[in-house]
């Protein structure tokens, strides 16, 4: 098995964050006190509680940390985690090792002369997150099934369509021009 096929159940693509975690990593970084109270405004302040157009704004001011204190993190959210996947090498197949259309796949690229060293398998079945990929790679290319094949950063179909390619003789050129054959 080629060195970058991998199966990529640890990678860290956890999207999710709790708004008390955020102001702590938020804190942390110099940003706030990590927790505490909400100001009273607009005259609530007698009752102890916050107007609707605070509290929208608290709220904007909480999402836009958690996106910052989410990137300082290092945690991507699953369509950056694919994205940075599609841009890692020349060649992608987003894969289930057990899927027949997806040995199709490869075994159209293998025979169409893929260098290993350009070619990147990810085996998704056993990632926690494989649905939420699936939903991002749906949004992407009109289908969520596997495989989903990527070349040049370009999608160019599943196992049937590669293979088709490779059958018409295309395929081979569409590595090299991308470097990869």
């Amino acid at each position: 098995m080629p060195a970058r096929w991998r199966s990529v159940a640890n990678t860290n693509t956890n999207n999710t964050t709790s708004v008390g975690r955020v102001a702590n990593m938020a804190a942390a970084a110099g940003g706030g006190s990590g927790g505490g109270e909400v100001p009273a405004a607009d005259g609530a302040a007698a009752e102890g509680g916050i107007s609707v157009g605070k509290a929208a704004a608290v709220a904007a001011a909480v999402a836009g940390t958690a996106a910052v204190a989410a990137k300082v993190a290092g945690v991507l959210s699953t369509r950056e985690w694919v994205a940075e996947q599609i841009a890692a090498a020349p060649v992608v197949v987003f894969s289930k090792s057990y899927c027949p259309y997806c040995r199709k796949a490869k075994a159209a690229l293998k025979a169409a002369g893929v260098k290993p060293e350009a070619l990147l398998v990810l085996e998704l079945e056993d990632r926690p997150d494989v649905d939420a990929i699936q939903a991002v790679l749906g949004d992407l290319t009109g289908a969520t099934t596997v495989p989903r094949v990527f070349i040049g950063g370009k999608f160019v179909g599943g196992g049937d369509d590669t293979a088709a390619m490779q059958a018409a003789g295309k395929l081979r050129g569409m590595l090299e021009a991308v470097g990869a054959a």
